[in-house]
């Protein structure tokens, strides 16, 4: 992983490029144009983990997942799993449960 500090920093993004790179080392998608609502998208404003990102790595690390399944294997475990987040209220409160994660740089 490589940021550029100088540029972030100029750009005033160092707190939201260290949010994107750390998440990306996670193993979450890389920046996307066609993803909105994410610190991965470059046309969007979010600069901090959204509630899509939260959720995106709590399904990354589903004990129910694993490396090397397809489409077909992972699209009815997430499909399971969404709707049991859904029953217990965990897709609403995903959103908060993101924004309360502290991941600001130290000394802002």
């Amino acid at each position: 992983m490589l940021i550029p500090v100088a540029r972030a920093q100029a750009r005033g993004k160092l707190a939201a490029c260290i949010v994107e790179e750390v998440t990306q080392m996670l193993g979450l998608i890389n920046d996307s144009d066609t993803v909105r609502h994410t610190v991965f998208s470059d046309v969007s404003d979010d600069d901090q983990l959204t509630a899509l990102d939260y959720l995106l790595i709590k399904l990354l690390y589903s004990p129910y997942l694993r490396s090397g399944m397809n489409a077909r294997e992972v699209a009815p475990l997430v499909r399971h799993q969404l709707e049991l987040w859904e029953m217990s209220g965990e897709l609403r409160r995903a959103g908060h449960l993101a924004g309360s994660l502290d991941l600001r740089v130290a000394g802002r």
